[in-house]
């Protein structure tokens, strides 16, 4: 992920059933070896934090399934540090009566405890059920939403960067990725491609559509988003490396963590 990660317990004075074990996220250094990271995550991915802070804060009671209990978030707008505080997930564990599966990473199917179309159906129905409740304003009112999450559907053109000059990667930079990929089909990994794909000639092809495609990319976003209709608060990357699975009863169930694209 972009940020540091935190396991920790704690004992209260008096009986609660506030969590004791428990997971917390923090910014990278900004120095050494994360300098970059953090200049990607409180730069690049400026805004992610409060995302993810909102959806635990204000969401949590809300949502179709369950995401880990909120305890505390907060963010300095002078500094860009940040904390989110929740329980933690008892990954590899069984409690009262659940037993969670073991965290997994993408691209690695051949780990997960079950069919791989069992784990992968049930993502997407929990991905249609939080569209649905966003159209259905079971989640809150989409106006109330949009206080404290971007709708996607009332940026104009200039907010998505349309202009008359081309809108994508600079040419010196998108010249340099598109050698790269030329070459990867053409040379590198030619034995993995088609032989009408692997040759100069469907090369060509695919740089000058891409070429195109990186001049218009802030048009197609644009557009791709400018119609309500097709728009709904979502996750943005909802994959088996943010959620955690568990089983009761022998049926599998999900919950969904790391909510910075939301």
């Amino acid at each position: 992920g972009n940020c540091s990660k935190l396991v920790f317990d704690v004992e209260y004075e008096k009986g609660t059933t506030v969590p004791t074990q428990l997971f917390a996220k923090i910014p990278f250094p900004l120095e050494g070896k994360t300098f970059s990271d953090r200049m990607a995550s409180s730069v690049m991915q400026s805004g992610a934090e409060l995302m993810e802070i909102n959806t635990s804060r204000l969401l949590e009671s809300r949502l179709p399934f369950p995401i880990p209990r909120y305890l505390f978030g907060d963010i300095s707008n002078e500094t860009s540090n940040w904390i989110l505080i929740t329980e933690r997930i008892p990954f590899g564990q069984t409690e009262g009566g659940r037993r969670f599966d073991p965290a997994y990473d993408k691209m690695r199917d051949f780990e997960l405890k079950g069919s791989t179309s069992d784990y992968y159906n049930i993502l997407i129905k929990i991905g249609a059920q939080m569209a649905g409740w966003y159209k259905a304003e079971k989640l809150a009112p989409i106006t109330t939403l949009d206080k404290f999450f971007e709708n996607a559907a009332l940026r104009g053109p200039e907010g998505y960067g349309c202009r008359p000059e081309n809108s994508g990667l600079s040419d010196s930079e998108f010249n340099a990725k598109i050698k790269m990929g030329a070459d990867f089909i053409e040379c590198t990994a030619k034995a993995l491609f088609p032989a009408d794909i692997s040759n100069s000639k469907f090369v060509e092809i695919y740089k000058a559509i891409l070429r195109t495609v990186n001049a218009y990319t802030a048009e197609m976003t644009y557009w791709c988003n400018s119609k309500k209709d097709y728009i709904a608060w979502s996750h943005g990357n909802l994959n088996v490396d943010n959620v955690f699975f568990w089983r009761s009863e022998g049926q599998l169930d999900v919950g969904v963590l790391d909510w910075g694209g939301a």
